[in-house]
């Protein structure tokens, strides 16, 4: 493993930095690289994909993750609470279902990047239709070019109302579009004139969204990656393959260096813990929203046209308390969570599973041997010997039939999920 982390990336060699990684002796595919290739590039693995990643090695788990779905998804049952928009809810929880099914994890975390990129929200265009529709257009084009995607999402009714584009008319130009098009979709702060926004503002009067009576809104960087992006006339998905194939992935410039967002964090926990015998997620994806807004990160709802500041502004006061509260009661049940969760969204949270099933479906009894288990599920290859020594003495104190060793080991559990570097990806 490349053991060197650097202070700033202008000490990189990116010739060598984007090399293709190849496994070896030293530094084998093992759990610890395969759990940081499902946080980065999926939303986090179960306990059987971690282990069949392990078992199968890099080839055949990057091919897995890129894979079309055999079967399609079986679409989630209407949520019947009248008294709440459940038109939003039903949007919200009909993604989480895909993220927590794990179909297609690159494509679906692409799909979520480019969401944050290209930032709307139903707060505004208050059609949940019109931002399916937009998720699905995203989806489409998530590993495709980024010229077809730009130029669609130009003519999304979603992205035209939510950037005022009816405001945008011949004689009275609205210069909404055309910035963020500029500044934020493209070329970036600083690379266009106020001439350049004006022209363009012109160039875009008349993309106007219609709505006829059916209700149905329609459109009337330095480095040899970024050299090969060009080349490839824009191509997002070799990119991403490249970068998910790179030595600087699979290092420690790479490793454990981003703070998990709310959906990272929440989806990860749920993957790992939410799994029946059978190795799926049986979580209830509605179940989850309340938690999301607890922590600051909803789904169709970015906080403007520049997306979730993301990195640190995720970890404060409130935030923090919401993820242990959520950890809290994935290994125990809380009733106070459970009082927020249901006002949000008209559901408890009930843990799928009880995630002590994890160890007793192995047969784990002896103290040290749990820790193990569960270090290697949550922090796998980087459990620090000191830590899991407290936490063996910790449960050890008990006999292993005894209700009080049971609760040791959900707070050992707990405590795993609450480590500083837990919360990082």
């Amino acid at each position: 493993m490349n053991n060197r982390l650097s202070k700033s990336f202008d000490d990189l060699d990116p010739a060598k930095e984007w090399a293709e990684w190849k496994p070896s002796v030293q530094d084998p595919f093992s759990a610890r690289w395969a759990a940081h290739l499902y946080r980065r590039a999926g939303f986090g693995c179960t306990p059987t994909e971690l282990n069949e990643a392990v078992k199968s090695g890099l080839e055949a788990t990057f091919e897995r993750m890129l894979a079309a779905p055999k079967t399609p998804l079986k679409p989630l049952p209407p949520l019947n609470t009248p008294e709440l928009p459940a038109g939003g809810i039903q949007l919200r929880a009909t993604w989480l279902q895909r993220m927590l099914s794990g179909i297609e994890p690159i494509a679906e975390r692409l799909t979520f990047f480019w969401h944050n990129h290209f930032a709307t929200s139903l707060a505004k265009i208050q059609n949940a239709k019109l931002m399916q529709r937009q998720n699905d257009l995203i989806r489409k084009h998530a590993l495709g070019k980024f010229g077809p995607l730009l130029k669609e999402m130009s003519r999304d009714a979603a992205m035209l109302i939510w950037l005022d584009s009816n405001q945008n008319v011949k004689g009275h130009p609205n210069e909404n579009f055309a910035r963020e098009v500029m500044e934020l979709f493209t070329l970036g702060v600083g690379n266009y004139t106020e001439k350049d926004v004006q022209e363009a503002a012109r160039a875009f009067t008349g993309w106007h969204v219609t709505t006829p009576t059916d209700g149905e809104s329609k459109f009337a960087f330095r480095e040899s990656l970024a050299d090969d992006l060009k080349k490839s006339d824009y191509d997002i998905g070799a990119t991403v393959k490249r970068m998910l194939r790179s030595q600087h992935f699979f290092s420690v410039n790479a490793y454990r260096q981003k703070v998990k967002s709310p959906i990272d964090f929440i989806l990860g926990v749920s993957r790992m813990f939410g799994t029946g015998a059978t190795g799926s997620v049986i979580i209830s994806p509605y179940s989850l929203i309340g938690a999301l807004e607890l922590q600051g990160q909803q789904l169709y709802a970015p906080p403007n046209v520049k997306g979730w500041e993301g990195g640190k502004a995720w970890l404060n006061t409130a935030t923090v308390l919401a993820r242990h509260n959520f950890a809290y009661e994935i290994c125990n049940g809380m009733k106070q969570l459970n009082e927020d969760t249901s006002r949000i969204t008209g559901q408890r949270f009930i843990p799928a599973v009880d995630p002590l099933t994890l160890h007793r479906r192995e047969r784990l009894e002896e103290a040290n041997k749990i820790v193990a288990f569960y270090g290697n599920l949550l922090h796998p290859g980087d459990l620090k010997p000191e830590i899991a020594a407290k936490l063996t003495n910790y449960i050890d104190k008990d006999d292993p039939e005894n209700f009080v060793f049971e609760q040791r080991c959900r707070d050992m559990m707990y405590a795993l999920m609450i480590l500083p570097e837990y919360q990082l990806s």
